[in-house]
């Protein structure tokens, strides 16, 4: 699993707990010859706060990397 490093410098923090712990994911599928892409998730793990009893999680899934960026950044 490969996590895409290239357009990270455009993710906005979250908007929740204003953290930047997110990653870009890419999901492929191999043809039998080579991986072809699917999807890419972009995950995101808020910060626990000291009162808080779990800690949340975000999951985008989207075809491409720029559309998980731009719906993470609320385009």
């Amino acid at each position: 699993m490969k996590i895409l490093l290239g357009n990270m410098e455009n993710i906005k923090p979250c908007p929740i707990c204003k953290g930047t712990k997110t990653e870009l994911i890419p999901r492929q599928y191999w043809t039998g010859m080579s991986y072809k892409p699917l999807s890419v998730e972009l995950h995101h793990w808020c910060d626990k706060q000291e009162d808080e009893f779990l800690k949340g999680s975000i999951t985008i899934r989207a075809k491409t990397e720029e559309q998980a960026i731009e719906f993470w950044n609320g385009k």
